[in-house]
């Protein structure tokens, strides 16, 4: 369950919550050591789905199930768990409608500037996530937003009907390794 924490700093409201950040790798302790030492990879692909930055879920439960998950892939892999206090002052929500309404808005004009370069794509499905990180990495710059926030559903559509028990998950991509702290080990898949 996430924490936030509320107090002023130089008369601004600054926000603090707890984020679980799920790693892989095949010595999986000298991975998250040289987190803990040399601070996080800000993840900068084209196709992430927040954005450029430094993502996070708000549960150990979700960050050890990514963790399986990237493990899957490559037996030899293990995974763990950074825990780390995650400080803001602008958060952009997407699960706030005034926020997805501001962000909406800022899509618009991010289209008519992209439409001007002419962007060739793949596909229909490649080009709207290349976009969509395109658009919230424009807009976390334009911003100056710290953190970026998303419930995302993991169910198939026609199981979400009125189900309350349908499975979620909210993830945080943070913009800087600045706005993290009290990083520690909080889970390793070795004994």
């Amino acid at each position: 369950m996430c924490s936030i924490i509320f107090y002023l700093k130089e008369r601004e409201k600054v926000c603090k919550l707890i984020g679980y950040h799920g790693t892989f790798g095949e010595d999986i302790i000298s991975v998250m050591k040289n987190i803990l030492d040399s601070g996080f990879i800000l993840s900068d692909k084209e196709n992430e789905w927040l954005g450029r930055g430094i993502y996070f879920f708000d549960n150990d439960a979700q960050a050890k199930w990514w963790g399986k998950e990237q493990c899957k892939k490559n037996k030899i892999f293990k995974y763990g768990i950074i825990k780390a206090v995650i400080s803001y002052e602008k958060i952009l929500d997407l699960d706030n409608l005034d926020d997805r309404k501001k962000y909406e808005e800022a899509c618009y004009e991010y289209s008519k500037e992209i439409a001007k370069r002419k962007p060739v794509f793949k596909d229909k499905s490649q080009a709207e996530l290349l976009i969509q990180c395109l658009f919230l990495s424009m807009y976390k710059d334009r911003n100056n937003i710290d953190v970026i926030k998303k419930t995302f559903n993991l169910e198939k559509k026609e199981k979400q009907k009125y189900n309350v028990l349908t499975k979620t998950h909210i993830q945080y991509c943070v913009s800087k390794e600045k706005n993290i702290s009290n990083k520690c080990i909080h889970y390793s898949s070795v004994n």
